[in-house]
């Protein structure tokens, strides 16, 4: 008897969250894609980034090495992010985003070894951005 209440309440634990703290993620995630074969625009939030996180653009479907141009804004209410993208030659690209330096740029990038545009938000471990806002749009060809 004495088990299966141990073994209950670990569980319990478990599913609620309350074994410990989760050092990054994103978290918030409000997402709106309209899309079609050749291009597409997304626009939302993310309440809270914390750590480094790559968020896949589910609606923006892509072969696994192939290119689109992307424009892209962000901003944010409360401290500071790096945004990564994989620029057409396979090299990372990093934009500084804080409350006072918005974050625009306009590229070509490679899909990364994803099926979905994959964008990495990183935050320095410990600390915590709020109130990130972003708008993309993507064209394969022009």
């Amino acid at each position: 008897m004495r088990r299966v209440f141990f073994l209950s309440m670990i569980l319990i634990l478990f599913l609620t969250g309350c074994g410990g703290k989760s050092d990054g993620g994103i978290r918030g995630i409000q997402e709106n894609c309209i899309t079609t074969n050749d291009q597409g625009r997304c626009n939302g939030t993310f309440k809270v980034v914390r750590g480094n996180n790559t968020h896949e653009f589910k609606k923006i479907k892509m072969d696994i090495d192939e290119t689109v141009y992307l424009e892209m804004e962000t901003t944010v209410e409360q401290g500071e992010m790096i945004i990564t993208v994989i620029n057409f030659d396979g090299v990372p690209v990093d934009y500084f985003v804080s409350p006072d330096e918005p974050a625009s740029f306009a590229l070509w990038v490679l899909g990364g070894g994803s099926e979905f545009l994959p964008i990495e938000f990183n935050v320095d471990k410990g600390k915590v951005v709020e109130g990130v806002t972003f708008s993309l749009s993507y064209k394969r060809d022009f």
